[in-house]
């Protein structure tokens, strides 16, 4: 049953009506539509996408902050949440991919300029490394390179959701990913954190798509 507010005259409600329609609100929007029971279908590339999204949902609810800023960064003024967008971007290679080779660790938001990262395996580390890219836009300065990494594994069968994520705020820009397995394959990448203006929340970041590396 509907709830209501300031009835009966009401600005707004919640919920269906005689099973008819169904009232609610999405990021401050309220908005009606017709109500459905849900048929729950469960074909092959059905149950692919639900499994790549369950996948990508239980990563990011323990990512660490550095891990979501760009994310954050990328759905400002638009009518999306960071989380739907990470899972957006990943979902539809994911769905029918037995790697996470070419995930996408970072959308790139507000202009960020891409430079090359490089990522140099070690005995149970990574150490991610990169040149100050240049020219930058004028009042543009370069605040951090991002590391980030996630064990190589098959998301439709396998459970690992840890994205490890180290920073160096810095130059010269370069930081260690300890802690990592030996000898174990792991989807990484890079990114660049520029600060645009005065604002110390002014910030752009470049995108960066994993490619799989093997520690030492």
């Amino acid at each position: 049953m509907s709830r209501v507010t300031a009835p009966l005259l009401s600005f707004s409600g919640s919920g269906q009506i005689a099973k008819t329609q169904v009232y609610a609100e999405w990021k401050g929007i309220p908005y009606v539509r017709r109500y459905v029971i849900p048929a729950n279908p469960r074909s092959a590339d059905q149950t692919l996408t639900r499994t790549a999204f369950s996948w990508l949902n239980f990563v990011w609810r323990t990512a660490p902050a550095d891990f979501v800023a760009p994310w954050k960064a990328a759905v400002q003024g638009r009518q999306m949440i960071d989380r739907n967008l990470w899972i957006k971007q990943n979902n539809s290679m994911l769905r029918t991919a037995g790697s996470l080779d070419g995930l996408v660790l970072s959308p790139g938001a507000r202009g960020g300029i891409s430079s090359t990262i490089t990522i140099t395996p070690g005995a149970g580390q990574l150490t991610f490394a990169g040149s100050d890219p240049t020219p930058l836009p004028a009042g543009w300065t370069i605040v951090g390179l991002i590391g980030a990494a996630i064990l190589e594994q098959d998301p439709q069968l396998d459970t690992d959701y840890t994205m490890n994520v180290v920073s160096d705020s810095s130059t010269p820009f370069s930081v260690v990913m300890s802690g990592l397995a030996a000898t174990t394959d792991y989807a990484a990448a890079g990114w660049w954190v520029y600060q645009r203006s005065a604002s110390a929340t002014d910030l752009a970041y470049s995108a960066a798509t994993a490619t799989i590396v093997t520690t030492a």
